[in-house]
């Protein structure tokens, strides 16, 4: 034997160089279809994130998606074709790997609990809504939004059902009849142009963000003792993760599609344990009109009326506020001569102009229809926040939960609107129209809470004193000059425009101060302002506005 491995010697060198040659040639990293091959960066036992720049999106973004670890259990094709949550994607052709996949997630644990409340809310949940599995709820949620996308897809007119009133929304709603009144909701919280807009999208795009919602609860709640509980407060990031770990999902979407349902998901909920979400300002409008029925869905039966009065509300100060901004900068009417004489502009970035001015602007932009319809949603969500506020001083919980939409300012009564409009010599019709369509404004920062050392009031009307800049008609001897009826709006928005000279368009003053009362204006018109002493009797000091 020995002999013939020493005989045989080059043969066994060759055999050996080969295996080596093959061997070399045939390990390659692996490119499967599951998260390592995805992070692979070309080397063997490589455990980092990489992103190839051989695939690239249409803005220059790499297109890789990268799968995540939720990974919930799921159940076979079979058994997810043979449910009613397939059957349902079929009859709207919203089929795709994609929702197959999440399809057998929510089968395999369809018996979570459908919606589950914070503990202070699980009695108002047990009053209105008699209780639902996943597996029984989601094909109600699929059948309504799908119907409403179909409809808006051929244009045809959707009767508008009736708000339901207080007595009907304590009465113990089923699925059905709660997937019902979630219809009525979805179309509530769209204005025509949404409407638009989401027609655009396809059933499978929104047909996934309804199935993930749904799936991210099986990560959201859980059964412990005896009884189910929300085990997670973020149930819509739940359901990005849930998505995200699925194989299918960077194949059946492009860039543009996972980057407007992943939005329209984290942005769902728009207030948190910690604060208000804020809306990034790069958000399109199809991942707005996306993210407008995932709050809808995201929210409890209990909190339905509330919750679609508040998301009506923001989608149409939203869509107001684009066209405000339009009508301001772009067509540039505030710059004609006539109009820029009437606003003025102080050294410390304020920007100060009439009532009735930028009433007329705003009414350019919004139809007397949605203003009406701002009343009633302005009165229903200052109500809500209210209650909400009260419920918290009851319980003694601690600071009152952060609130999903700005503070609204309640509506005074019609006596008061009317006194008021006296007051600053102005029609009530247009104080009426301004009470409401500052929410517009102050959603996107532009009033000012603060002039000089005085807080602006909540209807942000004010009389204005100003100090002229140079010699101008209508000043008396002090070189003062004031308007009733003036609203403060802050300088940044038009330095974000116009750069740091924006106020060379308007008539420049030195100073501005401002009053809430006709004897606090005539003081500050003869030179005199009150102020509070640093002494501890509390009098009232006088000081003179010019040295």
């Amino acid at each position: 034997l020995l002999f013939l491995l020493v005989a045989s010697a080059r043969v066994w060198m060759v055999v050996l160089c080969f295996a080596c040659f093959s061997g070399l040639v045939s390990y390659k990293p692996y490119a499967g279809e599951d998260a390592l091959g995805q992070m692979s960066n070309g080397r063997l036992f490589y455990s980092g994130v990489r992103a190839g720049l051989d695939k690239l999106s249409s803005n220059g973004a790499p297109d890789v998606q990268i799968r995540g670890f939720a990974c919930p259990q799921m159940a076979s094709q079979t058994e997810a074709h043979g449910s009613e949550i397939w059957a349902t994607l079929k009859r709207f052709n919203a089929c795709n790997s994609t929702n197959e996949a999440l399809t057998r997630a929510i089968v395999k644990n369809g018996s979570t609990c459908a919606y589950v409340a914070i503990p202070e809310e699980e009695s108002d949940l047990q009053r209105a809504f008699s209780g639902s599995t996943l597996l029984s709820n989601t094909p109600h949620l699929l059948e309504v939004a799908l119907r409403l996308h179909a409809r808006y897809i051929s244009g045809d007119t959707i009767t508008q059902a009736a708000e339901p009133r207080s007595d009907e929304t304590r009465n113990q709603l089923n699925a059905e009849l709660y997937a019902a009144r979630l219809s009525v909701a979805l179309d509530q919280v769209l204005t025509p142009t949404m409407r638009g807009e989401i027609a655009a999208l396809p059933a499978t795009e929104i047909a996934t963000a309804i199935l993930s919602m749904e799936s991210g609860k099986i990560l959201a709640h859980s059964f412990e003792g005896g009884r189910w509980n929300r085990k997670s407060n973020f149930p819509h990031l739940s359901a990005r993760a849930v998505l995200h770990s699925m194989i299918e999902y960077p194949k059946d979407y492009s860039f543009e599609s996972r980057n407007r349902i992943r939005r329209a998901l984290i942005y769902a909920a728009r207030r948190s344990a910690f604060a208000p979400v804020r809306m990034p300002i790069d958000m399109s409008d199809d991942s707005w009109v996306l993210r407008q029925w995932m709050e809808v869905l995201l929210a409890c039966p209990h909190e339905l009326p509330a919750v679609a009065h508040e998301v009506e509300l923001v989608g149409i100060v939203r869509e107001s506020h684009a066209a405000w901004c339009k009508e301001f900068f772009d067509n540039g009417e505030i710059l004609a001569p006539e109009i820029s004489a009437e606003c003025f502009a102080t050294p410390t970035n304020l920007f100060v102009l009439p009532v009735p001015r930028i009433t007329k602007l705003l009414r350019q932009v919004v139809s007397p229809q949605v203003i009406d319809r701002m009343h009633t949603l302005l009165a229903a969500v200052g109500a809500e926040q209210r209650r909400r506020s009260a419920k918290s001083q009851e319980n003694d919980s601690g600071p009152t939960e952060q609130l999903s939409f700005d503070r609204v300012v309640p509506r005074p009564a019609q006596s008061e609107i009317e006194a008021l409009a006296r007051l600053h010599g102005m029609a009530p019709s247009e104080l009426s129209d301004w009470l409401a369509l500052r929410v517009i404004l102050s959603s996107y920062g532009w009033l000012a809470s603060r002039v000089g050392d005085y807080s602006v009031p909540d209807t942000s009307i004010i009389f204005a004193v100003f100090k002229a800049e140079k010699v101008t008609t209508g000043v008396n001897q002090l070189g003062l000059f004031g308007r009733p009826g003036m609203v403060p709006l802050r300088g940044s928005k038009l330095t974000e425009e116009w750069g740091r000279s924006w106020n060379s368009r308007f008539t420049a003053v030195r100073k501005v101060t401002m009053a809430e009362t006709q004897e606090d204006y005539e003081k500050l018109l003869q030179g005199v302002e009150d102020v509070s002493p640093p002494d501890d009797e509390g009098a009232l000091a006088v000081s003179p506005i010019v040295s």
